[in-house]
């Protein structure tokens, strides 16, 4: 049966690629807001000092998920990156197969992730947040504004992260299953970050844990925001 799910899933990577990662930021955003934020599902009159689930802010991160996550990250991953490197998990040659996967590394935590996923994030977040288009009411340049403030805590951190998930999947990973990988890594890392910071109420005053694509990375609070990516 695994056989055959595995077949399925082969024979139709974009479809599989949009699925998986819809699915993991949405449930990733909800096991944050129940765990961490002590968020419950329904109103509980016994505590009104809790929130409930924010379920605007759980539908913008699997709209996110799959539509850049797994659709625009799939064309990067399985198209583009093959493309430009020349990748072959079947290469024989030593040394092309570490400088193209050295390439894939580089190109993309240090291109790919701070010049175009951070960049769409932010500027997404900040249209869900003003209720306006990116064109209107200068939404684009408050959220690349806000970018700007936490791009060096927000690459640093998604660095010491994700570095090491991404020359696994680059260097390992069938190029079907690159877009799939990076979903269940930062699930994974979800659920660990969860269950060791669930009593951690300081810890969260100060910072969000936040979801790259996969990916997580630590953004600083804004207070006037309460959407957060996760």
């Amino acid at each position: 049966m695994i056989t055959r799910y595995l077949s399925a899933f082969r024979s139709r990577p974009l479809a599989f690629a949009v699925f998986i990662s819809s699915t993991k930021t949405f449930a990733a955003d909800l096991i944050v807001q129940t765990t961490i934020e002590d968020r419950t599902l329904v109103h509980d009159p016994e505590k009104p000092q809790k929130r409930t689930i924010d379920w605007r802010r759980s539908a913008f991160f699997a709209a996110f998920g799959a539509c850049y996550l797994g659709g625009v990250q799939y064309a990067i991953y399985t198209k583009l990156m093959p493309w430009l490197f020349r990748s072959n998990i079947k290469a024989t040659c030593i040394w092309g197969r570490v400088s193209s996967v050295t390439g894939q590394v580089f190109f993309d935590q240090f291109l790919h992730v701070p010049l175009l996923f951070f960049p769409c994030f932010y500027v997404m977040k900040e249209c869900v947040e003003s209720d306006c288009l990116p064109w209107v009411n200068d939404t684009a340049q408050r959220g690349m504004h806000k970018y700007a403030e936490n791009a060096v805590e927000d690459i640093t951190t998604q660095l010491s992260v994700f570095f090491p998930g991404a020359v696994i999947n680059f260097a390992v990973m069938p190029i079907w299953l690159r877009t799939p990988w990076v979903a269940t890594v930062s699930f994974v890392y979800t659920l660990i970050l969860s269950t060791s910071r669930g009593d951690e109420q300081e810890t969260i005053a100060e910072s969000q844990i936040t979801l790259h694509d996969g990916m997580m990375v630590g953004l600083r609070r804004q207070p006037q925001l309460d959407l957060q990516i996760q």
